[in-house]
Parts: C-alpha cells; structure tokens; sequence
C-alpha cells in the first residue's frame, strides 16, 4: 500500500510492467516493477487511456451535484423517521436525494437531472436544504461536489499485462447499487486467475477469459442502472 501517491505512466515489456508514480507530500517519482498491473482507478488514470479505453460524452447520462452536510438527529426535524434514504419529489416530480452516511450526523444530498456540468460555487446548499426539510434549520455544509453520472463499459478489458476492473472497466449510475457490487465481482475474478498466473499454473487462455465472463455482467448491470434512473428522474431538466 502507498497512500498519497499518483499513478502518472507505465511501460510494459514482455515480462512485466514498470510504474511510475509520483509522491504527493515530496514531489519525488516513485518506479514499481510488477507482473502485471490492474488498474482500480474510476477510469481517470493513465492506464485505462493507453489501452484506449475513455468514456465519452456519449456516455454521460446527467451531471449531478452532492451536498454533505453535518446535522444532529436529522431525523427529530422531521416527520418522516429514520431512513438510509429518502427521495424528495415536488410538483414536477423528483428533484433529489438524502442519503445517509455514518446514521448519525453525516447526510449527503443529491441534485440530478442537469444536462451540463455545475459550477459548485452557483450552488446554493443552504437553500437547497431548506426546500427539503421545509424551512431552515441548524446545520454545517462540509462539500458541494459536482460528478458525472454515465453509462459505459469498456470495449475491452484488457491488454498483453495490463487489466482494468472497477469503475475504471465500467461506470453506472449508483442506482440500484450495483457498482461497486460489480467491481468486487471483477476483483474476485481477476484475482486467482492472477494468481494461477503468477503460480505458474494457469492455462494459455485463462487471463483472456476474464474479460469473457465479466464484460457481459458490466453491460446487463450498467444497462439496468441507467434503466433505474431514468424510471424517476424529470423528462425536460
């Protein structure tokens, strides 16, 4: 494990990869040799580029805005009860999301159903919050981050020694939960063929089928997300 480093590029030869990373608390690069890499990176690193692997515009089904904010008892200001989470639907239908995050003071509201990116400095959490729960209350705004919700898959999940898995093969909606559900099941597959790999056991097409029994659950799984969201968001936002 290196916390606080920053995959920057690799170069793969027949036996094996070279990474560099750069650390971020002293400037300094940082060279890696492996086997092989997989790359975990929500598919804005470098890796996930070289193999020519990008999502693009096409792929983006709204630009959504999180509010965290920290609030005693949420629950006690309203008359709902305790929830994981709560939609909020007005007279146009539903606008947004809460979502709790550690069940006691951390809450994440989310705005979807923008066409194009937001600017977080236009956002007016404070109101926001007050059009949920009715008028204003005592509360601390920690984030307003804006984030791409897409549908995509990964015309190819790998490469000769390098592997995407996680978001960095596939990006969904987080509706219906199916993210990083998704990704585990990757790790898990990935892992022991790997494994045979590395041990000197595996079959000559072992590695390639990770990508035979994996791509087809990202596109049932990515579809059905997408098909999720748009079961409630707005038609003309």
């Amino acid at each position: 494990m290196r916390d606080r480093c920053h995959f920057d590029s690799f170069v793969e030869t027949d036996d094996g990869i070279t990474a560099r990373l750069t650390d971020l608390d002293d400037d300094t690069s940082v060279e890696i040799a492996a086997d092989y890499l997989v790359a975990c990176c929500g598919g804005r690193s470098a890796a996930p580029e070289a193999l020519g692997q990008r999502a693009g515009d096409d792929s983006v089904l709204d630009h959504s805005v999180n509010i965290v904010f920290r609030v005693e008892n949420l629950w006690t200001l309203h008359d709902k009860g305790k929830a994981a989470l709560t939609f909020f639907i007005g007279h146009d239908g539903m606008w947004g999301g809460l979502t709790a995050q550690d069940g006691r003071t951390l809450w994440r509201i989310t705005l979807h159903g923008t066409e194009r990116d937001v600017d977080p400095a236009r956002i007016d959490a404070d109101a926001v919050l007050r059009r949920a729960f009715g008028g204003p209350f005592d509360h601390e705004i920690l984030n307003v981050v804006p984030w791409t919700r897409r549908e995509w898959v990964a015309d190819s999940y790998w490469r000769g020694r390098v592997f995407l898995a996680g978001d960095a093969a596939h990006q969904n909606s987080p509706t219906g939960g199916f993210g990083l559900n998704t990704g585990m099941g990757d790790a898990v597959d990935l892992g022991w063929k790997l494994a045979a790999a590395a041990q000197g056991w595996a079959g000559d097409g072992l590695l390639a089928s990770y990508e035979t029994e994996r791509r087809p659950v990202a596109l049932r799984n990515v579809a059905e997300a997408a098909a999720n969201f748009q079961r409630y968001t707005l038609p003309d936002t």
